[in-house]
């Protein structure tokens, strides 16, 4: 990943400035050259993750989940169960567990457009999974 950190770091100003800006907010400080390619670098780890969730390799991963029993609960009584998540966890690693319970049906609601290019390259790998999902940009 590192040589994909210093090509967005380097080459591509738009995209630093973006994380440049982004991280100046979030950190209520200036952000540092550090900031900016340690930012980029996690972006890319998570695009990367996203690869392997979707490819199937869940082995690579140590995925747990805490707290679900009264969510199981509630679909095994047929009724159907919103979760609301952010950018802190990942709806890939969620999807790849849904394939433990290929009973449940797992939408997750996202706006494609935000990033069509990686949406279309994850949606290649794992064509059913990519099925799931509503644009939210619609």
């Amino acid at each position: 990943l590192y040589p994909i950190t210093a090509y967005f770091f380097c080459v591509r100003g738009s995209e630093r400035r973006a994380s440049r800006d982004y991280l100046q907010r979030a950190l209520g400080r200036p952000a540092h050259r550090w900031d900016v390619a340690r930012h980029i670098h996690t972006i890319a780890a998570t695009i990367q993750d996203r690869v392997f969730l979707l490819a199937g390799r869940t082995r690579l991963f140590d995925i747990r989940t805490e707290g679900t029993a009264q969510l199981l609960e509630q679909i095994d009584q047929g009724r159907g169960v919103l979760l609301f998540g952010s950018h802190l966890g990942s709806f890939d690693a969620l999807r790849a567990l849904s394939r433990q319970r290929p009973d449940l049906k797992l939408r997750v609601l996202l706006d494609i457009s935000h990033n069509a290019a990686i949406s279309e390259l994850l949606a290649e790998l794992d064509p059913a999974l990519a099925a799931g999902i509503i644009d939210a940009g619609q």
